[in-house]
């Protein structure tokens, strides 16, 4: 019966030390947990940290192993280091 469980997909981080997901985007909610995926869109002016997870919650809370997320200051720096 799990067709009838709706999830939320919250964006969060870790930092070292600390047992805080901060879990402050919300990146879906009202979906069917059963559907096989879900697609979402990243909030502008993310700050670059490589510890960024995904927490699926629904019936139980599932967090994804951390992973980097460039933001736009980090990737105009880039940009202008490619052209120099």
């Amino acid at each position: 019966m799990n067709d009838i469980y709706s999830g939320i997909i919250k964006l969060g981080y870790l930092e070292e030390g600390s047992i805080d997901e901060h879990l402050y985007w919300d990146l879906g909610s009202g979906f069917l947990l059963n559907s096989g995926s879900q697609s979402v869109r990243l909030p502008r002016n993310l700050k670059t940290r490589d510890s960024y997870i995904i927490v699926l919650m629904g019936n139980s809370g599932n967090a994804s192993p951390q992973f980097t997320i460039k933001g736009p200051k980090h990737e105009h720096r880039e940009q202008s280091q490619q052209e120099s």
